[in-house]
C-alpha cells in the first residue's frame, strides 16, 4: 500500500493533535512540519521549516494540513492550491465571510481538494444519533436545542493552552459555536452552497411566518435598516417574536 505523504503547517496547540492523530494512521507518512517558531519543532522526527513555501518547494507531498489561525489561511491555501496539494485546514476557516470565499473560489479555480478541518460530527455519540435519525428511529426532528459547558475559560488566566482566545472579538461563535452549527447540520441537513435562493426584502412592521417543511430549512433574516423603525417604538433594532402553533389532542 502507497503511503500518503503529508506535511503540516503550524504545530502549536492544536497543530501538536493533528501531528499525533496522523502519525497514529498506518497510511499516512508525515514527512514536514512548518511554524514560525521553530523552537516548536524540535523534537518531533521531522524536517522543518519556517516557511511554507520553502517547504512545499522542497519536499514531494501529497497533501498540507493547515492547522494556523484563521488569519492566515487564505494566504496559506493560496499557496497549497499553487502547488496544487490537497488541503486540510483548521476551523474557524477564515476572519471574515469575503475570505471564506475566496479560500473556496481559489480552490475550484485549482480544480483541487480543499476540506475544513470540524471534528465534532465525528464523535461516535453524533454519529450513532444520526444512524437513530436515518432508521427513523424517533421520527421526523421539528427542533433542535443544546446547551454546553466548558469550564477552562473561567478563572483570571483563562484558557491557558490557547491563550490567544481571550483576544478574540467573536470568541463564542468562531471558535466555539460553529461546532453545534456543523453538527446541527450533519444531522439535519441544511441549505446547500449551490442551492436556489430567494432573497425577501423585509421593512419595518412586515412579519416574516414559515411553518411545514419550511421550518426545516429556516436560516435567519438580515438585519432591517438602521433607524427604519417607526420613532413610537423607541428602538434602534428589531424584535423577533416566534409563534408555535400546537394541536391539542385530548
Amino acid at each position: 500500500m502507497k503511503r500518503l505523504r503529508g506535511a503540516i503547517i503550524g504545530c502549536g496547540y492544536f497543530g501538536r493533535i493533528h501531528l499525533a492523530a496522523w502519525q497514529r494512521m498506518p497510511e499516512v507518512e508525515l514527512v514536514a512540519a512548518c511554524d514560525l517558531n521553530f523552537e516548536l519543532l524540535t523534537n518531533l522526527g521531522l524536517r522543518a521549516y519556517e516557511s511554507a513555501e520553502s517547504m512545499l518547494q522542497c519536499e514531494v507531498l501529497d497533501f498540507v494540513d493547515i492547522a494556523t489561525r484563521p488569519c492566515s489561511h487564505l494566504p496559506l491555501v493560496k499557496l497549497t492550491m499553487r502547488h496544487r496539494l490537497p488541503t486540510i485546514c483548521q476551523k474557524p476557516m477564515a476572519p471574515t465571510w469575503a475570505d471564506a470565499v475566496d479560500m473556496v473560489e481559489t480552490a475550484e479555480r485549482a480544480d483541487v481538494l480543499l476540506m475544513i478541518h470540524e471534528n465534532w460530527r465525528w464523535q461516535p455519540w453524533y454519529r450513532a444519533v444520526r444512524k437513530m435519525i436515518d432508521r427513523g428511529d424517533i421520527g421526523t426532528p421539528v427542533s433542535y436545542w443544546f446547551r454546553t459547558r466548558d469550564r477552562d475559560g473561567v478563572g483570571t488566566q483563562p484558557y491557558p493552552k490557547q491563550s490567544y482566545f481571550r483576544r478574540i472579538e467573536r470568541f463564542l461563535i468562531d471558535e466555539a459555536l460553529v461546532h453545534h452549527l456543523d453538527t446541527a447540520r450533519f444531522l439535519f441537513g441544511g441549505i446547500k452552497r449551490k442551492d436556489p435562493v430567494d432573497t425577501i426584502a423585509l421593512e419595518s412592521g412586515d412579519a416574516f411566518v414559515f411553518g411545514g417543511p419550511a421550518r426545516l430549512r429556516y436560516h435567519g433574516v438580515s438585519r432591517t435598516v438602521p433607524g427604519s423603525a417607526p420613532p413610537a417604538l423607541a428602538i434602534s433594532g428589531r424584535f423577533n417574536l416566534t409563534f408555535r402553533q400546537y394541536d391539542v389532542v385530548k
